[in-house]
């Protein structure tokens, strides 16, 4: 029996594989903010997710070459029209469909917010980073759904992944009552943040994140009455037997 492996997929190899489809999608979405950095997060987080798209997409033709046996997994993401977003919604909606015949049968959401570093702002090119957080923003997302997160965007266009709980933590402490609205640095969150290439697979493909409740899935697909995510990120996961 082999050693176990991180997630539920039971496949070293496949699990490779994803973890190097994140990693080659945030390095392509990196090497791009040198040009892209000034532009809108809304901009921003679509070529992300084009990117990551992209590279998921290309796994099925990856697994043949490398001969590796596993589910069919298929990310598509789409762009929430105006009439359906909110102010305060999340910047995206994710939807894991896991379909395993006789074993496995789920579905999960979960709503992650895009912040981009004041680092990318004209003119404050090499200064720490910094993100401001939206303070009913944040409180939105965790009423919603406990697991939310969000994807920070620093200046050298690496992305880090921070549970929106810790923000929430940090604004207990250091928020005052009247603001709107507060302000984290590098410093603050580097201790609680994990990379894509860690967040995607082990946590979302893992099923670690996310709730199968209908409150959460209605918000993470834009047809809650409170929150309309501008982009919708599915994850379908189809596996026709699986192997004890």
């Amino acid at each position: 029996m082999s050693a176990p492996s991180s997630t539920w997929l039971a496949d070293h190899g496949l699990e490779d594989l994803v973890r190097g489809a994140t990693r080659r999608a945030v390095t392509e979405f990196a090497n791009a903010t040198h040009d892209l950095g000034a532009a809108e997060e809304e901009h921003l987080t679509a070529t992300l997710l084009a990117g990551l798209a992209g590279e998921f997409t290309a796994l099925p033709a990856r697994t043949r070459l490398a001969g590796v046996a596993g589910p069919h997994l298929r990310v598509g993401h789409r762009t929430v029209t105006r009439k359906e977003e909110r102010e305060n919604g999340a910047d995206i909606g994710v939807v894991v469909d896991v379909r395993v015949p006789g074993h496995l049968h789920l579905r999960t959401g979960d709503l992650i917010q895009v912040k981009k570093s004041a680092a990318l702002t004209p003119g404050r090119a090499g200064r720490e980073d910094s993100w401001t957080v939206k303070r009913r923003q944040l409180h939105d997302l965790l009423e919603h759904s406990a697991s939310s997160v969000y994807w920070l965007i620093r200046g050298n266009g690496d992305v880090l992944v921070v549970p929106a709980k810790f923000l929430a933590a940090v604004e207990g402490a250091t928020a005052r009552l009247s603001s709107k609205q507060f302000t984290v640095g590098y410093t603050t969150v580097r201790h609680a943040a994990i990379t894509m290439e860690q967040y995607l697979p082990d946590l979302v493909v893992g099923l670690w994140l996310g709730s199968s409740s209908e409150h959460t899935l209605q918000a993470a697909q834009g047809t809650g009455r409170t929150t309309r995510p501008r982009f919708a990120l599915t994850i379908d996961i189809v596996l026709q037997h699986m192997e004890g």
